[in-house]
């Protein structure tokens, strides 16, 4: 958020220059306000606002959670991650570390929220399309969150480290 701040105090965001982050949530973007953050570039797993799917899953996680606000990629893909363990522990048929690990490797993350995903049983690593958003103007953004405008698909396999060039003791190089 500071980053935001003072590029903008600077000028740097007034000529050509765009300013990219590796990780920023909706609610530091909330935090910033729409004219600091206005133009900042970075990719995300889940932005409430994609499709309807992601709409109607906002919209029931704010009504059980009483927030009003829009649920960071951190809640979603808490969500999901959550939801695949427990499919995957239900598939096993046990807790069994072992068995509910090889289940969720086996098992397509059957989500909505996050697009083309699977753990990779290699190294254990999920896999998934990231989209590549930019922050909206105050006067592109027509509704409370509605922050983001999609530039871009990132597939899973060009946004995650290879197999060949994993550092992960668990894969096994030839």
């Amino acid at each position: 958020m500071n980053l935001a701040k003072q590029s903008q105090e600077f000028g740097l965001t007034t000529g050509k220059q765009k300013l990219a982050t590796f990780l920023t949530f909706i609610n530091d973007v909330d935090g910033m306000g729409l004219d600091v953050a206005k133009g900042l570039v970075f990719p995300t797993a889940f932005y409430w606002d994609t499709d309807e799917d992601t709409r109607a899953w906002t919209r029931r996680w704010q009504q059980k959670s009483g927030f009003k606000r829009a649920p960071s990629v951190v809640q979603a893909l808490t969500y999901v991650s959550v939801s695949h363990y427990l499919n995957a522990v239900k598939a096993a048929g046990s807790f069994d570390g072992d068995k509910a690990t090889k289940a969720m490797s086996d098992l397509p993350i059957g989500s909505k929220l996050i697009k083309n995903a699977r753990v990779r049983p290699e190294d254990g690593r999920v896999i998934m399309d990231l989209a590549l958003v930019q922050v909206k103007t105050p006067q592109e953004s027509k509704a409370p969150y509605d922050y983001y405008k999609v530039l871009s698909t990132i597939p899973g396999d060009e946004a995650f480290v290879s197999l060949a060039d994993s550092a992960c003791p668990r894969v096994k190089k030839s």
